[in-house]
């Protein structure tokens, strides 16, 4: 289109042609594919493939994604401008071509970085007898390629390419790589250099492609980690790579997931990585389709993640040493930019981290780790909070792809715990005798993004003096809450049901409770508990109960002074040692049956009954549990008594009236 042509008798014997115009393709619409000039003569001849031909043909701005609709009908996804010349001379059987090209500014569509050199290649061939031969040398830094070709145009499926690559510099790669992959840091570079030299045959349908490579042993550097990593010299050539294969078929899983060798495939013999004391060992392949890539050894955690940061692969891990054994694989296709996946197996030793929020380092003795396209999972964990009893042990699984949920992905876990203590994980928070300030209260900013779901059991389980034994749960966390639900547990030779709620989404937290316990037998709870003897003083025996709480606060004081609720119980076969109604006698009952209500620190007894050989006796009042003081009204049919004073030593008094009908009757 826009096409400007014009073909003229210049001379005699010379014909003059001129043309320039937009190369487009009538089934897409195409804006930015450059400009193309042809301009030369053309001489009489009395033969047709004897006439002299003189052309200048160039082909300038050309934007790469559009080239690349225009030629192959979509856009590969590359950016850049590419400029292009040739001039051909000689006879339309015999010529001499000599032509050059410029690529500028190459990358990525979704990678804004101008770090790309200019590069530029020259060209000199013959077109001879229907057949072209070329050659083509590209300099790159101090180094360069140089291609050769054949190829005739009767036999189109035979073809001779040679590939001499010398001295190219590694540094110039890599910033191809920064250029092409998106998450490599912007100041990945290595040292060192390259040389290869690669032949590309075919006759009669069949290839013949061979050739082999050698890199220095060079550094791997960036800010991504503190040292660079040195690597051995890598070996890599073209072609069958029997002994590469029966090394990494030797698991199932890797054989699977092993890019299969063939003619075509390029073979990176194993080389070193060196990670501090330690190196990895890697190997890898690649061909047209795709590529794989296999890391073994045992390493450092933190080098490991520092190296994946390096080569391209986040992790969120930070604050965090181990050593791992590690055997992963990383594949992908070359089609479309599909990100890379990362596959194996670690074994995890020794590993400490720090979380945000917490008081003590996290040491996990040992834990193995397998690694999906969909998930990574810690299997067979052994951890425990440092200078804490807090021990646990379990599988955690974190998927990688989560439909409909905005990254990080919930966290998965079934965790295992043969003691724990309510008191032992307030200290990890940062509950001391002084207060506490806990970060899921105080300041939620501190804590990373963490959402998680799973399974919690614990052999014996210590909660606000309760001991609750082979308690288990199912536990949600997240949007700055925690929900505590399907818990079952036993309690004191009975069962205990219930759903806890935490959410600290406000700068007030706000907590519930509800639940139900049955079969309780009170007189078995730990009674070298102050609070846990001072009631079982005024109530003991086989009790059922449900509740429903309410509290908010970011304190102990806050929660005390905001609680609400209700509790409603039945006891049977009972006693009170506090209630002596008769003399020094305990109260023995046969029930007590009832209920509480608490609000803001104050429990208000409703009236209960409590049935006691062949009477019956009627309770109200409430009960301070700030100053923990009392005020409690018994009655049966014929008497009456006030229950006052400290809840340890109450003071116990018949009603003055009835004392006086008392007399009388006497």
């Amino acid at each position: 289109t826009n096409t400007d042509f014009a073909f003229w008798l210049a001379a005699e014997d010379v014909w003059h042609v001129r043309l320039e115009g937009q190369p487009v393709r009538t089934d897409m619409n195409l804006t930015d594919t450059g400009t193309v000039r042809l301009e030369g003569d053309l001489r009489r001849s009395p033969d047709l493939p004897q006439m002299p031909i003189k052309l200048d043909i160039a082909w300038d701005k050309g934007q790469l994604g559009q080239l690349s609709t225009l030629v192959m009908g979509k856009d590969r996804g590359w950016r850049g401008g590419l400029s292009s010349s040739a001039e051909l001379s000689g006879t339309v059987t015999n010529l001499r071509i000599v032509a050059s090209a410029e690529i500028r500014d190459f990358r990525r569509y979704d990678i804004n970085r101008n770090q790309m050199p200019r590069v530029t290649t020259r060209c000199l061939g013959d077109y001879q007898r229907s057949s072209l031969e070329m050659k083509c040398d590209t300099p790159l830094g101090s180094g360069g390629v140089l291609l050769t070709a054949r190829w005739a145009a009767k036999t189109p499926h035979d073809y001779d390419l040679s590939l001499v690559a010398t001295r190219i510099p590694l540094s110039m790669l890599t910033t191809f790589a920064r250029h092409a992959r998106r998450t490599l840091p912007d100041d990945l570079t290595a040292t060192g250099d390259l040389n290869a030299a690669f032949g590309f045959h075919s006759r009669n349908g069949v290839r013949d492609w061979h050739g082999t490579g050698m890199t220095s042993a060079f550094l791997l550097e960036s800010a991504m980690a503190e040292k660079p990593f040195a690597v051995t010299p890598v070996r890599f050539h073209i072609g069958p790579a029997e002994n590469v294969n029966a090394a990494l078929t030797r698991k199932g899983k890797q054989k699977q997931q092993q890019h299969s060798a063939s003619d075509d495939t390029l073979t990176f013999d194993s080389f070193s990585v060196q990670m501090g004391p330690s190196s990895v060992q890697v190997q890898a392949t690649a061909d047209g389709t795709g590529y794989w890539l296999g890391v073994k050894g045992m390493v450092p955690l933190e080098r490991l993640v520092a190296l994946g940061r390096t080569t391209g692969f986040s992790a969120d891990i930070g604050n965090t040493t181990a050593s791992a054994v590690v055997d992963l694989n990383v594949s992908g296709p070359w089609a479309n930019f599909a990100p890379p996946a990362v596959r194996g197996t670690a074994h995890l030793q020794n590993v400490a981290s720090w979380i945000p929020g917490i008081k003590d380092r996290l040491v996990i003795t040992e834990a193995d780790a397998q690694l999906s396209e969909i998930e990574l999972v810690l299997a067979n964990i052994k951890a425990q909070f440092e200078h804490t009893p807090v021990s646990f042990d379990g599988t955690v699984n974190l998927p990688w792809n989560c439909p409909g949920a905005a990254p990080p992905c919930p966290l998965e876990f079934d965790l295992h715990s043969d003691s724990l203590a309510m008191t032992d994980v307030g200290k990890l928070l940062g509950v001391t005798e002084k207060g506490w300030s806990i970060p899921f209260f105080s300041d939620s900013s501190k804590l990373p993004d963490f959402r998680a779901a799973g399974t919690l059991s614990v052999g014996q389980f210590s909660v606000a003096q309760l001991p609750l034994e082979k308690f288990t749960a199912h536990l949600q966390v997240g949007e700055k809450a925690l929900l505590v639900s399907r818990i079952n547990a036993k309690l004191a030779g009975g069962t205990a049901q219930g759903e806890w709620h935490a959410d600290w989404s406000t700068s007030r937290p706000r907590f519930t409770a509800t639940g139900s316990a049955s079969g309780v037998a009170m007189d078995h709870l730990d009674l070298k508990q102050t609070d846990v003897a001072l009631a079982t003083s005024w109530v003991s025996g086989h009790a059922d109960l449900n509740y429903a709480l309410k509290f908010e606060g970011a304190t102990p004081e806050e929660m005390a002074d905001s609680v609400n609720g209700r509790v409603e119980y039945v006891i049977n076969n009972g006693i009170s040692h506090s209630l002596l109604l008769d003399g020094d006698k305990p109260l023995k009952f046969q029930s007590l049956q009832g209920a509480l209500e608490i609000e803001k620190q104050t429990i208000r007894v409703l009236p209960s009954k409590f049935r006691a050989e062949n009477r019956i006796y009627d309770m109200s009042g409430t009960v301070s549990l700030a100053d923990k003081q009392t005020k409690l009204k018994l009655s049966n049919s014929g008497s009456h008594w006030d229950v006052t004073g400290a809840l340890d030593k109450p003071l116990i008094a018949a009603s003055p009236h009835i004392e006086a009908t008392a007399a009388r009757t006497q």
